[in-house]
């Protein structure tokens, strides 16, 4: 999900290539000072306000005026994108929270952690949400009309139903049958995921179905990874 808020028709590159005299250009004009003070603190602020600025001189009169109007909105409804920002950074260090120490090695303790994080992501998606469907006609710049917009498209009922759906199927409460072929050195280059179902999907796999109610996933693992 691209926010779109510096950049009308592309998502804002953090880690483009900086000028090749921005060291010089900060020290003589203490940039970082700048920089530091608009962050309030934040490293990511920080990087995103040096990235910005350092690199506008190429920017062209559409994109300044794009971003004086975002701008515009921003300095309107402070608290507004101070919630916004808030609820992002929630969602990114979620991913921090849980410990599963050993089992975070193995298949069951894998698919426990992806499925808790899930579960935890799925509030603060609707809040995201909410927020959009609640402030959305407060904002009047293209770029946060575009932002609010998507919000609304992408979170739908349905997406979140969709979400739920798999979480039920991924509890494997009718169990999974899984079998691989021995391949070079008694090796498994090729594994066999059946889930008992014939609902269960995963993303990425080649699908088989067999003359059972199972439907086969063959998962073909990475030469020299099968470890």
């Amino acid at each position: 999900m691209k926010a779109f808020l510096l950049q009308k028709d592309r998502d804002f590159e953090l880690k483009s290539e900086l000028p090749w005299n921005e060291p010089a250009l900060s020290q003589d004009l203490e940039l970082d000072t700048l920089f530091y003070a608009m962050a309030g603190g934040d490293r990511f602020l920080f990087e995103v306000a040096k990235a910005a600025i350092v690199s506008s001189l190429s920017n062209d009169l559409d994109t300044i005026l794009y971003r004086q109007k975002v701008l515009k909105d921003g300095l309107r409804h402070p608290s507004i994108i101070r919630e916004l920002y808030a609820i992002a950074v929630e969602g990114v260090e979620s991913e921090k929270k849980g410990y599963w120490g050993l089992l975070a090695k193995y298949p069951v303790g894998i698919l426990n952690r992806s499925l808790e994080l899930l579960r935890l992501q799925i509030p603060i998606l609707a809040r995201l949400r909410q927020v959009a469907e609640d402030q959305a006609n407060k904002f009047e710049s293209e770029g946060f009309k575009t932002l609010f917009a998507m919000l609304s498209r992408e979170l739908s009922a349905e997406y979140f139903a969709s979400i739920q759906d798999h979480l039920n199927r991924l509890k494997f409460r009718d169990g999974a049958l899984i079998s691989a072929e021995l391949g070079k050195g008694n090796k498994g280059p090729i594994m066999y995921f059946a889930g008992r179902s014939g609902k269960v999907g995963l993303s990425g796999c080649s699908r088989r179905q067999s003359r059972s109610t199972a439907t086969i996933f063959i998962l073909e693992t990475t030469p020299g990874l099968e470890h």
